[in-house]
């Protein structure tokens, strides 16, 4: 069952707000203090099972005469079609019908369901938190008004049967106790007049059929945790062996490190392992330990001289943090050391495993007392968490921003004590940045890096990082360090460059070798504007090449006519490409031209290109890239070495 939406309405200094939950997406709320940040996550922790609900979060006007009678956060569920099917089975087995399929109800507009499918569109359920009542319920949606019974179905009245009470039905004679019977074919009985069977109505329906599925998602509902850091679960130094092995449970974090060298029956594991002797059971630890070790360090990247040691030392564990010079237990550590070994051992440790899956995680301000470096590490990780769970960080830090996708930042504000929240947005990603940075009182000036590369559009840069993410460790690294964005198109490059160059920043810009472009290069020349301007015709101006116009030129032939067809057949046009041969640059101007002669209305040529290009963006894998662009990659690393 998946969380799809989340609304707030009059929850503390919250007055309405709507959210869309997306897979694989961490949300993250960025704003200076008190914004009301903090209150955005206690809002979605009241889906945890262990929330407590108090009237007293119930936000208060600022205006005496209003009374504010409603509040509560609602969840919004889609069940999956495994789960609706297994709710549909089980109240099948209560329904009499001559034939499965039968049509029971139209919805309207000619929509006319038989059972299972009133059930496959009945899969999307809402849990409430009502603030007023202190109550949470999981409720169905109700029918629409036009909504009615198709033929002559009945239920049954079970507060009218007796244990004497049965139905005949026509096609074998076989009797069936009513009582275990919900919802019945009229004609499929002998005796359909009796007293307790009723006129089946909409209404009824709905009930029966939304509390067979209320039934199974209530053990479906995902549970919540709001992290918050306990200095009583930091690592000890020392541990009773017998002690832990009998109650992992009494050290989660110590727990956590077994679990991920693959020991996770600790009774049987580290004591067996112990009573074989002594070398044995070192050998295990060294194992725990080796496991514990390369985890942080992957995570983590600036403890790379850290390792992590548990060592036997009589009938105790001892629990060391060791790099070349120093050996100290968890309590000398620093306070950003203990916090962020902490949630990667309690959190993110257990969805590795996972053992912490389908949750609503809850971080708020996790950066605390961390160096930008290690803040920028836990990003990265929370982020990863998002592929198995649902994650939402409140932060006033710029380096917990989520960069991989502007739409899921969420800039916090608070007016008149309301709190105000604001979507990211796909403008520029330099724009982007600057407002977010905004929000937290800091400029994108101190955060942007020594070297960029200012690309054309989104297009070129989407598939300069596709490219990037297939390419050697090595390769990886060195671009990681260096900035990237993408300009609206040729004409607003000369808007962005000012801005690096007030930050001091250097700026390599990169467009294609078209007519345009190369005007806009040579104005950009002409006036000393700030970067070098580098242009397909730089790359591939050895004569062996033909020089590249767009970067649709660097797709595969293959993938470039693919898409093609699959654009011509959604957009129902027909384009027809038996005979026609390419040229190796400058194919989309070239495809203009074909669609052109084929007599393709001059309306539709440029709908048809923009929404081309789009697709060739978005189904592009890096096998779809041609060779030719190791060239460009070659050619700007050599520009910022």
């Amino acid at each position: 069952m998946k969380l799809t939406n989340i609304d707030i309405k009059n929850y503390r200094s919250i007055d309405t707000l709507s959210l869309s939950v997306r897979d694989g997406v961490t949300s993250v709320f960025v704003g200076m203090n008190e914004s009301g940040k903090s209150n955005i996550l206690k809002a979605i922790n009241l889906l945890a099972s262990n929330s407590k609900i108090s009237r007293k979060d119930c936000r208060m006007s600022a205006d005496p005469d209003q009374i504010i009678d409603e509040s509560f956060v609602k969840f919004i569920f889609q069940m999956n079609e495994d789960e609706i099917n297994e709710a549909y089975k089980k109240l099948k087995l209560n329904v009499i019908e001559p034939t499965s399929g039968k049509l029971i109800v139209s919805l309207g507009d000619k929509q006319e369901l038989s059972l299972q499918d009133f059930f496959n569109a009945k899969g999307r359920l809402q849990y409430k938190a009502n603030i007023i009542s202190e109550e949470k319920t999981l409720q169905y949606f109700q029918l629409p008004k036009t909504a009615k019974i198709i033929g002559e179905w009945g239920y049954i009245e079970k507060s009218e049967i007796n244990g004497e009470s049965k139905l005949k039905k026509i096609d074998d004679g076989v009797e069936v106790q009513a009582s275990t019977v919900d919802l019945v074919e009229l004609n499929s009985i002998e005796n359909r007049s009796d007293a307790w069977i009723k006129p089946l109505t909409p209404e009824k329906l709905n009930i029966i059929v939304g509390g067979a599925i209320i039934a199974l998602a209530k053990d479906l509902l995902p549970e919540s945790l709001l992290w918050n850091f306990d200095p009583t679960n930091i690592l000890p130094s020392e541990i009773d062996i017998d002690a832990f092995s009998k109650n992992p449970d009494s050290c989660a974090p110590l727990k956590s490190i077994f679990m991920l060298a693959g020991i996770s029956d600790l009774e049987k594991d580290l004591l067996g392992e112990k009573i074989l002797g002594q070398h044995q059971f070192k050998a295990v630890l060294k194992k725990v330990s080796s496991a514990a070790t390369q985890y942080l360090k992957n995570i983590w990247r600036d403890y790379k001289d850290v390792r992590l040691e548990i060592t036997p030392n009589g009938s105790l564990m001892t629990i060391s943090v060791v790099d070349d010079v120093t050996d100290f237990s968890f309590q000398d550590r620093s306070d950003g050391f203990k916090r962020f070994v902490s949630l990667l051992l309690l959190i993110s440790a257990k969805v590795k495993n996972g053992e912490m899956k389908d949750m609503v995680l809850l971080f708020d301000e996790p950066e605390i007392s961390l160096h930008p470096s290690g803040i920028k590490n836990l990003r990265d990780e929370l982020l990863r968490m998002a592929q198995t769970n649902a994650v939402f960080i409140a932060t006033h830090s710029p380096y917990m921003i989520n960069k991989k996708d502007y739409d899921a930042n969420f800039v916090v504000k608070k007016a008149s004590e309301i709190t105000k929240v604001y979507q990211g947005s796909e403008e520029s990603r330099l724009y982007e940045d600057e407002v977010l940075y905004s929000a937290l009182g800091a400029s994108i000036f101190e955060v942007i890096s020594e070297k960029n590369i200012l690309f054309e559009g989104w297009q070129d840069k989407r598939i300069f990082d596709l490219y990037i993410s297939g390419q050697s460790k090595a390769i990886r690294d060195k671009f990681s360090r260096v900035g990237s964005c993408f300009s609206q198109g040729v004409k607003l490059i000369k808007n962005l460059t000012p801005m690096f160059q007030v930050a001091n920043r250097e700026l390599l810009i990169l467009s294609d070798s078209d007519k345009t472009a190369l005007q806009y290069r040579d104005e950009h020349n002409k006036f000393h504007g700030h970067g070098e301007w580098i242009t397909y015709a730089d790359i591939f101006g050895n004569p062996e090449y033909q020089i590249p116009e767009t970067i649709e030129d660097f797709y595969s032939d293959e993938y470039f006519l693919q898409k093609i067809s699959e654009n011509a057949v959604e957009l129902g046009i027909k384009v027809n490409l038996a005979d026609i041969t390419f040229p190796e640059v400058g194919k989309l101007n070239f495809l203009k031209s074909i669609l052109h002669k084929q007599g393709i209305e001059r309306d539709l040529i440029n709908p048809f290109i923009d929404s081309y290009k789009l697709k060739l963006v978005n189904d592009c894998e890096l096998k779809n890239i041609s060779e030719k662009y190791k060239n460009v990659v070659d050619f700007i690393k050599s520009k910022i070495s």
